[in-house]
């Protein structure tokens, strides 16, 4: 599907008018197995800095804005059966996925390099305030966790991802 995907459009508004059920599950999927391939050459070359780490960051979460945001309208203002299980069908590996990049622990630990080193007092009120605030969604989100008890903290937000829905 490619360019014909209105979900991988990543310039301009959302093609709301264009996406269809079909579009959700590849687009969703291409978007996710990009994502992991550049979470893992991040956490492998990153560098405590806004350019180094938080830049990286902002960019891949774009994909995400043009591919994932724009079902939740859908399902609010045009819901189908079809449109809901071709959203079911995705969001437990959106949620993996989410998980997974919240709980890194090198970009945690990047994160934390820069609010605690000397370029900190160099970020403006806005980049100081996204640094925390990655910071506290790491958190909320289990990075501190290991063994089972992670497992069951990602268990419980993958059931909960699946209620609200």
């Amino acid at each position: 599907m490619g360019n014909e995907n209105p979900l991988l459009v990543t310039t301009g508004l959302p093609r709301f008018d264009l996406v269809q059920p079909e579009h959700v599950v590849p687009g969703v999927r291409q978007v996710l197995a990009e994502a992991e391939q550049e979470v893992k050459a991040l956490e492998e070359n990153l560098a405590p800095t806004w350019e180094g780490l938080l830049k990286p960051l902002e960019e891949m979460d774009l994909p995400f804005e043009y591919a994932w945001s724009p079902l939740g309208h859908l399902l609010g203002v045009k819901n189908s059966k079809v449109l809901r299980k071709a959203h079911e069908e995705v969001l437990p590996e959106v949620v993996t996925f989410s998980l997974r990049a919240q709980q890194s622990q090198p970009i945690y630990r990047g994160l934390k390099a820069i609010r605690e080193g000397e370029a900190w007092d160099g970020l403006d009120e806005g980049q100081k305030r996204v640094v925390e605030l990655r910071l506290r969604a790491a958190e909320h989100s289990g990075v501190g966790l290991e063994g089972e008890v992670k497992e069951r903290f990602n268990e419980i937000a993958k059931e909960l991802s699946q209620i609200k829905t």
